[in-house]
C-alpha cells in the first residue's frame, strides 16, 4: 500500500465541488501583500493551536509594523497576551 497520495486538491462547499488550480510563483495577483492581507483578515488560517495552544486563537494587530530593525510583516496577539510575529515570503 502506498503511503503517499497525489491528487489535485478540491474545495467542497454546499455540495459544489471545485478543483483548485496551481498558480505560478511569478503570478503578480498573488504577491506578498495579498498573502499578508489574507492572513491579517483571517488569522485562523495560521496553525497556532498546533504550534502552541497558548497562542490560539490569535487576533490581528498590525501589518508592516515599523521597528528599529525593520518592519514586522504581521503582528498578532493571543487572549493571554502572547505576541505572535509572522514573516511572509
Amino acid at each position: 500500500m502506498r503511503k503517499t497520495q497525489h491528487v489535485d486538491p478540491h474545495i467542497v462547499d454546499s455540495g459544489i465541488v471545485r478543483s483548485l488550480k496551481r498558480i505560478s510563483f511569478t503570478d503578480r495577483e498573488y504577491n506578498e501583500s495579498w498573502f499578508q492581507k489574507l492572513l491579517f483578515d483571517n488569522p485562523s488560517l495560521l496553525p497556532t493551536i498546533d504550534i502552541e495552544p497558548a497562542f490560539s486563537p490569535c487576533y490581528s494587530v498590525a501589518r508592516e509594523l515599523p521597528t528599529n530593525a525593520g518592519s514586522i510583516d504581521l503582528l498578532f496577539v493571543s487572549p493571554l497576551g502572547y505576541l505572535i510575529i509572522a514573516e511572509t515570503p
